[in-house]
Parts: C-alpha cells; sequence; structure tokens
C-alpha cells in the first residue's frame, strides 16, 4: 500500500498470494481506509488488515470525516505549487489543518 515492491518468500509472508485480489472492491475498501489512517495522523482506522476491530475498539474514522481533511490538504499544497517551494517541516504544514502527526520511528539504516 505504500508503493513498496513485492515482498518475496525468502523475507516474509509473500505478495504472490494475494495479488490477484489485487483490483477487488475489498482491496480499494482497505486502501481507502488505509489512506483515513495517515490523513487523522495515525490517529485512527489502525487495523489495515481487519477494520472491523476499529469499528469494535471506536477507532473508526468514516471516510466522509477524514476525506474533507485530505482535500484541503491537497489543495493547500497546490496553492504552494511545489514541495521544493515550501518551506517547513511537515508538522507546519499540517497545522492549519489542525491534524496531529503520528511519531515516525526510524530502523538506525537512515531511511524513515
Amino acid at each position: 500500500m505504500h508503493g513498496l515492491p513485492d515482498v518475496p518468500i525468502t523475507v516474509g509472508a509473500p505478495s504472490f498470494v494475494m495479488a490477484g485480489l489485487r483490483k477487488t472492491w475489498y482491496f480499494r475498501w482497505l486502501y481507502q481506509n488505509h489512506e483515513g489512517h495517515h490523513v487523522v495522523g495515525g490517529q485512527g482506522n489502525y487495523n489495515v488488515a481487519c477494520p472491523l476491530t476499529d469499528h469494535l475498539c471506536g477507532t473508526y474514522v468514516k471516510q466522509s470525516e477524514w476525506r474533507p481533511r485530505q482535500d484541503a490538504t491537497l489543495k493547500e499544497l497546490e496553492r504552494k505549487k511545489s514541495w521544493s517551494e515550501t518551506k517547513g517541516s511537515a508538522e507546519e504544514l499540517a497545522a492549519p489543518f489542525d491534524t496531529q502527526m503520528a511519531p515516525v520511528m526510524n530502523n538506525g539504516a537512515g531511511a524513515l
């Protein structure tokens, strides 16, 4: 979902097992749910593989609640023309939209 390459069996659960389902309505719905997780700053829609858990735990955020925030963010970024022209951190960009930034952990390899 993050645009990463497929996972080979040598390093984990292989991607090819579910590859045939990627274009189904269910995977599109999972992807949108995952988008919501990022738009709300990692503060909801935690269980990407089984969203029913979020419903049971009260952490599910409806698309009708997070999509307007995403649209406003995209419009603001378009207004600033490009990331290279944008000055400030991700936290400063998110501030006008009252978005909490989720903590980012570095694996020590220099990549986030």
